[in-house]
């Protein structure tokens, strides 16, 4: 049975193998792929540049103003999230894993299993709201508690 466990965040995406070794059958997580979007690094300034978006004020003096105000950060975070969806889609249709196990950070996890495909969100077994990017490899498997023992 192929199983595979993502944990993610807005700016990294770990993809693991979850296998069973043959001897003492103890799990044994093998990293199948890492993502970072590039969208997610950097500075907001080096996204945007303050000249393109001006407009004029009519009887300003030839002052310039700024564009519309726009809610950039969370059109960035929508489209970040959007991006790790559509990457997750794209892998798990091309490896066919039969169960998943997800942790998404807290801000993004709802955002990103409603991006999920219906068929993709019926083989999580369990998702988890945290943020386990950073978390050892080794150490991975006991967030999922006795889930994935059992398996």
């Amino acid at each position: 049975m192929k199983t595979l466990l993502v944990v993610t965040d807005l700016g990294c995406c770990k993809l693991f193998n979850l296998d069973w070794t043959h001897v003492q059958h103890t799990p044994r997580l093998e990293l199948v792929e890492e993502i970072a979007p590039a969208a997610a690094h950097g500075r907001l300034l080096e996204k945007i540049t303050d000249v393109a978006g001006r407009y004029r004020i009519p009887n300003s003096r030839m002052a310039m103003s700024y564009a519309e105000r726009q809610n950039l950060p969370a059109e960035l975070k929508r489209r970040l999230i959007k991006q790790i969806a559509k990457h997750l889609n794209e892998f798990f249709k091309a490896e066919q894993p039969e169960v998943v196990y997800l942790a998404a950070n807290k801000e993004i996890h709802h955002q990103v299993l409603d991006q999920l495909d219906a068929t993709l969100r019926g083989r999580i077994e369990k998702a988890i709201a945290a943020d386990l990017t950073k978390v050892p490899k080794a150490d991975l498997l006991e967030h999922f508690g006795t889930v994935v023992e059992q398996r």
